[in-house]
């Protein structure tokens, strides 16, 4: 029989066992608010340690701030822990991300490579991401082996590249763009610089006419390359004013057609034209609709094999007139279709196939049709298959605005002026300073040169010339400062006043207005058209009526 305790021995006991117990329910409580990192917990076992919710919570919130997509797989691939970002790139709650497997997200032709890359545990894949209501996107993704509780495990990190892939295609694009450039203003100063040749070598009356209708030709091409640069530029930042009015598309879209004739004629095309009999009112600048239409009738013919049918099809269609132009030329490609419309873009052809252009031509038909509160799109089955652009543009108001102020045309040429001018022509370019004097004194002026600010500002104290062409952007003392000086002189000696007519390769309207400012009366953008030329004289002779507005 064993012997009885000492009361208090039990005691003691109970104490310690209540303790024991305190502290177990101290720990358990601790456990459970977050407040342990870890415990160390020793049985028949050995010591074992546990690791926490509150010690892995900063690598927790590090991996759930990522903005690489993060995932934890088994080794068959399904997902058994993905963060946010893994979830906003698959476009799918992460609530049924968790359990999913990891191919689902990826089409058909890239499990495959996928499934290999799972299969291996590790590497590197770029491939294409699929969500639900998202496009698919460009990733990187990177799997490596974990072991977690003895097993083997993959971790998963997914990089959207797609920014990155669509920089590196508009640098491409960019880089394509300025080659096109060189090309295409190579074209029309090849021919030009042979026909000098030739006039050298043979200069009758006949090659001489041939020369010079091939030269204005190529001039022309030029100059118009050169227009639309400046245009996309200017739309971009908000620097086109439109000049609308009240105008009939169909009346447009025949100045359209005038002037994309030589392009449509050198390809042998059949035009068809359809358009109601009654007026397609809307409110817009003549001139910019003019060139969207232009620009979309050169695109198919130029895209067009020769012998090739394009048709025109306006309409008025609710509260919209809706112009159409389509062709049986080349087609676009069906991933290319959301692209034409881009900086830069041009349909992929090869280059035997190609024909001429900048791939800036349907930006600027995109953007000016939208500065009227318009549309555009394109549409085709693909390769082979034709094209057609739909242009859409809001109905005029029923109430018609107040008709706009009649404007003169600029006159063709003038006959040889009965008043002799004195005239200055100022250009630090010798080049285009002497042939401008020559024509100049072709009708019969008196014309001299200078080529800076200092020599300019010499030669108009003793020459008073009646009107000064004169060059912007001369070195030492601008165009604008030269003007500003003529002002003051002329204001303080209460002398005669004389022309001022600025020569700049800017023609914005901000730079117009800057040459009002400095004193100029009229603005010319270069190249210089000498119909605008023999006008500006010919006004200053008053012998017509005004041929062209002061700026």
């Amino acid at each position: 029989m064993s012997e009885a305790r000492p009361i208090d021995d039990l005691s003691a006991d109970v104490q310690e066992l209540r303790a024991r117990l305190a502290e177990a329910e101290e720990t358990l409580r601790a456990i459970r608010e977050g407040e342990v990192d870890a415990l160390l917990i020793t049985d028949g076992a050995g010591e074992r340690v546990y690791t926490l919710r509150s010690a892995d919570a900063p690598y927790r919130a590090l991996v759930e701030r990522m903005h690489e997509g993060a995932a934890t797989l088994t080794v068959r691939g399904g997902i058994i822990y993905a963060n946010q970002s893994f979830a906003r790139l698959v476009d799918t709650p992460l609530e049924q991300v968790i359990g999913s497997s990891i191919d689902q997200y990826f089409d058909e032709a890239e499990r495959p490579a996928v499934n290999a890359l799972v299969g291996d545990g590790s590497g590197v894949l770029r491939t294409c991401l699929r969500s639900l209501n998202r496009s698919p996107c460009d990733v990187l993704m990177s799997v490596s082996q974990v072991t977690i509780n003895d097993t083997e495990h993959l971790t998963l990190i997914v990089t959207d590249i797609s920014t990155l892939t669509k920089v590196q295609r508009e640098s491409q694009s960019k880089d394509e763009f300025l080659a096109t450039l060189a090309h295409e203003l190579r074209n029309p100063l090849a021919p030009i610089r042979t026909g000098l040749q030739l006039l050298r070598l043979s200069p009758t009356h006949e090659s001489v006419d041939r020369m010079h209708e091939m030269m204005d030709r190529q001039l022309t091409q030029l100059v118009r390359l050169i227009d639309d640069l400046l245009d996309v530029s200017r739309v971009s930042r908000g620097k086109i004013d439109l000049k609308k009015e009240r105008i009939d598309v169909k009346r447009v879209i025949a100045l359209a057609i005038e002037t994309s004739a030589p392009v449509i004629e050198a390809g042998h095309h059949q035009l068809t034209i359809d358009m109601p009999s009654e007026p397609l009112p809307v409110v817009a600048d003549s001139t910019r609709l003019v060139q969207v239409f232009s620009n979309l009738l050169n695109n198919a013919a130029k895209y067009t094999p020769d012998g090739g049918r394009l048709k025109v099809t306006a309409r008025r269609e609710r509260n919209e007139v809706t112009v159409r132009v389509t062709d049986n030329g080349v087609g676009i490609a069906k991933e290319m279709l959301s692209e034409v419309f881009e900086m830069f873009s041009q349909v992929r052809l090869d280059l035997d196939r190609a024909q001429g252009g900048l791939g800036i031509g349907l930006t600027l038909v995109r953007r000016l049709t939208e500065m009227h509160g318009g549309s555009v799109s394109a549409d085709s089955r693909g390769l082979g298959t034709g094209s057609t652009f739909t242009v859409r543009l809001p109905v005029a108001p029923v109430k018609a605005p107040p008709a706009p102020d009649e404007r003169t045309e600029n006159a063709g040429v003038i006959p040889p002026s009965a008043e002799r001018l004195r005239v200055l022509v100022v250009d630090d370019n010798v080049d285009a300073a002497a042939t401008l004097a020559m024509l100049i004194a072709l009708r019969g002026h008196d014309a001299r040169l200078a080529h800076d600010g200092p020599d300019a500002l010499k030669t108009l104290s003793t020459f008073h010339p009646q009107i000064v062409f004169l060059d912007i952007g001369l070195p030492g003392i601008s165009g604008y400062e030269v003007a500003a000086r003529v002002r003051r002189l002329e204001q303080a000696t209460d002398g005669p006043r004389s022309v001022l007519v600025a020569l700049t390769g800017w023609g914005s309207d901000d730079d117009k207005a800057r040459s009002r400012e400095s004193g100029f009366d009229f603005h010319l953008t270069k190249p210089v058209d000498g119909r605008e030329v023999e006008a500006l004289l010919a006004r200053t002779c008053n012998e017509v009526p005004p041929a062209l507005r002061r700026i």
